[in-house]
């Protein structure tokens, strides 16, 4: 999840437009912060989580689940001393005012108006940084759907090079390749693209696919492993938002950006 993503989730969370000034801001204060604490890039110290620990020793958290840390820091600007900081993204104020108005109050980052300056010079350096944890939470695919089995990866020598014997004498003896060898593989995570050319078939790795589309980006599809024309729109819809090409296709292109990453 990058620094972009969560200030987005945390948007939907709090009823914020999701506005280029408002993305601005959150992608400032989380750099401001520069924390590594769980869950939890803006740094709050609000209780009552479960599963939460301290990160620190001042008292500012970690969160086992993206959803628990976007709930501690909803506790935390509606609990009454953040009423300025509310009213300004409510409104989608110009950047540098909602900014201002989250350096005087009592959360206690000073600088997020400094560096939004530099966020607005380097968009693309600094929304695709990641928050902690790295991996994208509810959606990292199996271990057996990131990692090709030996077998599917590595021919076994004899399917690779041919005994060096004389082929009529020894015909009769040699037993036909086993079955594993030459049956196909289904594409992993890593190793294919994914389109509607799967479709009908059911795939662990499109089943992460569009785990990622639902737990990630907010789409309403079924995560059943067919990549059939709705999850195909998604992935079209997405690629658009990403300013990539829109051929509806997961590959080495999509698939990053998809992941967060």
């Amino acid at each position: 999840m990058t620094f972009e993503t969560y200030a987005r989730a945390l948007c939907t969370k709090m009823g914020w437009s999701q506005s280029l000034n408002n993305i601005d801001v959150i992608v400032a204060w989380e750099a401001a912060e520069g924390s590594q604490a769980q869950f939890n890039p803006l740094d709050t110290e609000e209780g009552g989580q479960p599963g939460e620990s301290d990160y620190n020793s001042v008292g500012v958290k970690n969160y086992p689940t993206l959803d628990e840390g976007l709930q501690a820091v909803y506790d935390t600007l509606t609990n009454g001393l953040y009423a300025n900081v509310l009213n300004c993204f409510a409104r989608s104020e110009v950047a540098q005012t909602t900014t201002a108005a989250i350096d005087q109050c009592p959360w206690g980052t000073r600088n997020v108006t400094e560096v939004l300056t530099l966020v607005q010079a380097q968009r693309t350096d600094y929304y695709t940084r990641p928050i902690y944890p790295l991996e994208v939470p509810s959606s990292t695919p199996p271990p057996e759907a990131t990692t090709p089995p030996p077998e599917a990866t590595t021919p076994p020598p004899e399917a690779t090079t041919p005994p060096a014997v004389d082929p009529v004498a020894v015909a009769p003896a040699v037993d036909p390749a086993p079955a594993a060898a030459t049956e196909p593989v289904a594409p992993t995570w890593n190793d294919a693209v994914f389109s509607v050319a799967n479709e009908g078939v059911v795939l662990p790795a499109v089943k992460a696919i569009q785990a990622c589309l639902v737990d990630v980006w907010g789409y309403t599809i079924a995560i059943d492993g067919s990549y059939g024309p709705i999850t195909e729109g998604a992935v079209k819809s997405f690629q658009r938002s990403r300013q990539i090409p829109v051929d509806g296709i997961v590959g080495p292109v999509t698939r990053p950006l998809l992941l967060g990453l």
